[in-house]
């Protein structure tokens, strides 16, 4: 009988450096070894399981330094000559595996190849590995063959099942329910990292009818306290590229870290002025959350103050000594590996207030709300202005903070697998988806419009912008051009072909007969602009050549060019842009002001920023107009029957506020799910809480929260993506009990009047350009802080007089301004420009 430990996780399944789980399969493999030398090792292969010779692992059994040795052996495993050999082997393997006494049975097969394995009845193996490399399938029929065969599997934590966090993470392709559902039924003991975790296992074990296997948990040892390691931290810093002073995060880029949180509490302060912020150092590799980390490292309010590291163990060694504290924001953990290794190290921890942490920290770390940023911030802000504080906490965990080694965890675990092997059980066995018009010929100057966009497939903000400036100036200038640019090449339609985009019609409707309508048009490779005509474009679609054709015409003849700056998001908020457009940008822009003549800005915070632009990139400032874009509705009046049968059309239960716009990271619709989150957290029910509608096709740098939203089972059919037809959005405006626009930027928003022009009170971003459009009209709220969105929501839903009142507000001081008038202002500028 003997004792096996599973590694296949760290030995053949883990490609990169070490992490938790990889850490702690080594640690306790390396020390199960000092414990009991007879303790054997397998990994699973093609066929089955093989047995892992000590002369392989001699490496770690002598190892000194976990990260560093585990990296020389995965440069080891990369080598050319160690494929060959395993090729060979292979292509060799019956005849291996025969002369090494492994278990062939013709008769087991699974998928045609032969099942291999060196375990014999009284065997005992311990996996503590992560689920997904389907060695379970393999144990299931060995389990069938050998009477007393024993299986230990460790379940770190129930994150993925846990209710208030599975939404966090998409089903993977081996589900989690699954996997815990067959340790019920194979395995005959589950070894728990930590009290908390038991407890959630147990629980769920038997609240979902299942056999609940016997338990044990561990407290799994400091990952790094005790090695030796190089004593001069400055050089370390510097060379990592730390400057002091700075707080230390550490762990995965999993959703589960919740490195949201520190992100928005740093933003805060940030915005807050706050003089003292130290650098966040955060070691960690990224798992799943790119969207986040991008934010971090670009956005401009807070890149200069976060850096994002993967560290060597002596460089963690040195991270941990000189940072000012450490933050540990999880939402959920089994045993904690890093608020140990903090206490170990006599720092400070500022953690989440959950369960698992508070079985660890007790009384000598500091628990704060996981979901709040503002509580973060402030906390954050108060210890690094008054470090006597540190130190208060610091004396506490030197007075009670008991380290746990490595070799203490493993002993616990050796003695409990000693305990199984000993004792006869057995598990049950169970079962296992254009005609054209001839050009006009004449002296007078033309009007060139630009309709690229026409072909964009989703008539969003900006297409729908070109189309009604389109359909309403063409009532000014019935000689208007329209053309498009494709690869250099002017391909013009004549506006009999664009009856029903220049007529009265809906838009959406419109646009689709009219395309479908263009068969022929005239394409030519010069441009036919003359020094007296005028282009104007609301926004371009063309590729490199077409501009710099473009550019090329306009030096040569002198036509005067308009163009349309709606906003500088690429630039102001790189961050929320994909990497692409942010690079591709500054040239763009660039390019876009030396062909202008005219520049037309969507709103004044966006004429503010173009002009800095062009003055830092020393270019000449263009004179320049600050529009405010058409906000028309096209309403009509429904009956009760027939808006109750579109808003049930569109997922609507009851009462619902909603948000308008292009599900994409700068409209920031996430902070409206996280403030529903928060609701939800003290509702007594969430029947008290209304719908949250998100209203718009999906754009980029949101992928990361649609997943999240779609798993998160606490706000099915509460908060909602939808992309409602032009009728649909009609109702849903008309019968909203108020909106939220919570964008980091825009331009002259369309979304904010649009709302305002149906009498609908907006809780909106407190950002200078919203600002620009909401005056005193509407309320604001910070669109870093879920928190006081959260608040603000709740006072507005629960307070029917104060909506009141600010539903007055808009009818006795919003001006709208129709597209017609929009129109109206433009066409003035292009009869100036003309007129020179």
């Amino acid at each position: 009988m003997a004792i096996w430990m599973d590694l296949t996780n760290s030995l053949t399944q883990h490609k990169g450096n070490v992490v938790g789980i990889v850490r702690a399969e080594l640690m306790l493999a390396k020390h199960l070894h000092e414990i009991d030398s007879s303790i054997r090792f397998s990994v699973l292969t093609r066929y089955g399981f093989r047995e892992v010779k000590k002369s392989e692992l001699k490496w770690l059994f002598k190892s000194k330094n976990i990260n560093d040795d585990y990296k020389k052996y995965q440069k080891y495993k990369r080598n050319k000559l160690v494929k060959l050999c395993n090729k060979i082997s292979k292509k060799l393997a019956w005849e291996v595996f025969r002369f090494k006494r492994h278990y062939i049975k013709p008769r087991d097969i699974l998928g045609n190849k032969y099942i291999t394995y060196p375990y014999k009845n009284g065997d005992v193996v311990y996996s503590c590995g992560w689920f997904g490399t389907k060695k379970e399938e393999f144990y299931t029929l060995i389990k069938n063959q050998l009477n007393d065969f024993k299986l230990v599997y460790t379940i770190y934590d129930f994150v993925l099942l846990k209710d208030n966090l599975k939404y966090l993470y998409a089903p993977g392709n081996l589900l989690f329910e699954d996997y815990i559902k067959w340790i019920s039924d194979n395995c005959d003991s589950v070894v728990y990292g930590g009290n908390t975790a038991q407890k959630d296992g147990e629980k769920y074990f038997k609240e979902n009818k299942l056999n609940v296997p016997k338990s044990y948990f561990i407290k799994w040892g400091d990952n790094i306290k005790g090695q030796q390691f190089n004593e001069d931290s400055e050089e370390i810093l510097n060379k990592i590229g730390v400057k002091k002073p700075f707080i230390l995060a550490v762990g995965s880029f999993d959703n589960k870290k919740n490195y949201k949180v520190l992100y928005n509490a740093y933003c805060l302060l940030k915005q807050h002025g706050e003089k003292n912020i130290p650098q966040l150092v955060i070691v960690g590799r990224l798992l799943m959350t790119d969207c986040l980390q991008n934010k971090m490292l670009n956005n401009p309010l807070v890149k200069d103050s976060i850096k994002i590291l993967g560290c060597s163990d002596e460089e963690l060694n040195a991270l941990y000594k000189n940072c000012l504290f450490t933050v540990l924001p999880t939402l959920w953990e089994g045993w904690s590996l890093t608020l140990p290794e903090s206490l170990s190290y006599g720092k400070l921890c500022l953690c989440s207030d959950v369960a698992p942490l508070k079985e660890i920290g007790e009384n000598i770390a500091y628990f704060i709300n996981p979901y709040h940023p503002a509580e973060w911030a402030n906390v954050i802000a108060d210890f690094v202005n008054h470090p006597e504080k540190i130190e208060k906490y610091e004396q506490k965990i030197k007075s009670n903070w008991k380290s746990i080694s490595w070799a203490e965890s493993t002993k616990n675990l050796y003695n409990y697998l000693t305990e199984v092997q000993n004792t006869k059980t057995k598990v049950e066995k169970i079962k296992e988806d254009i005609a054209y018009d001839d050009v006009v010929k004449t002296d007078d100057p033309l009007l060139y419009y630009d309709i690229s966009l026409l072909w964009h497939s989703v008539l969003s903000g900006i297409p729908r912008t070109e189309m009604l400036l389109a359909r309403n100036l063409y009532k000014y200038n019935k000689n208007m051009k329209f053309f498009w640019m494709n690869g250099g090449a002017y391909c013009e339609v004549s506006s009999g072909q664009l009856t029903h985009l220049l007529g009265n019609e809906n838009l959406d409707e419109a646009i689709r007969l009219d395309k479908k309508a263009i068969k022929s048009y005239i394409k030519k490779t010069n441009l036919p602009f003359r020094k007296q005509d005028v282009v104007f474009s609301a926004g371009t679609g063309w590729d490199e050549k077409s501009f710099d054709n473009m550019l090329q015409h306009h030096e040569n003849v002198g036509f005067k060019f308009i163009s349309t700056i709606y906003d500088l998001t690429p630039i102001v908020l790189s961050h929320t842009h994909q990497t692409e457009t942010v690079e591709k940008y500054p040239d763009l822009l660039e390019k876009f002001c030396k062909l202008s003549d005219y520049i037309c800005y969507g709103g004044k915070t966006a004429q503010k920023d173009g002009e800095s632009f062009q003055k830092e990139h020393g270019l000449s400032v263009k004179p320049s107009s600050a529009l405010k874009w058409g906000s028309d509705i096209v309403s009509r009046k429904y009956s009760e029957q027939e808006a109750k049968y579109i808003l049930k059309k569109c997922g609507v239960t009851g009462d619902y506020i909603m948000t308008v716009g292009t599900v994409e990271a700068r409209k920031n619709q996430e902070i409206l799910y996280e403030a529903y989150l928060e609701l939800l957290r003290n509702a007594k029910s969430d029947e008290d809480l209304p719908q949250i509608v998100i209203c718009g096709h999906k754009g980029w740098k949101t992928d990361d929260f649609v997943k999240t939203l779609s798993n998160d089972k606490r706000v099915k059919d509460k908060v909602f993506l939808l992309s409602p037809t032009d009728e649909e959005l009609d109702v849903l405006y008309q019968n909203c009990k108020f909106t939220c626009l919570p964008s980091f930027y825009e331009g002259w928003s369309l979304t904010l009047p649009e709302s305002l022009n149906y009498g609908k009170f907006c809780l909106t971003s407190d950002t200078p350009s919203l600002k620009e459009t909401g005056e005193d009209i509407v309320d604001y709220a910070n669109p870093y802080d879920p928190i006081e969105w959260a608040e603000k929501i709740k006072f507005y839903y629960n307070n029917p007089d104060e909506l009141k009142k600010r539903e007055d507000l808009i009818k006795q001081k919003w001006h709208n301004t129709t597209w017609a008038e929009c129109a109206e202002n433009l066409n003035k500028i292009i009869n100036k420009l003309m007129e020179k």
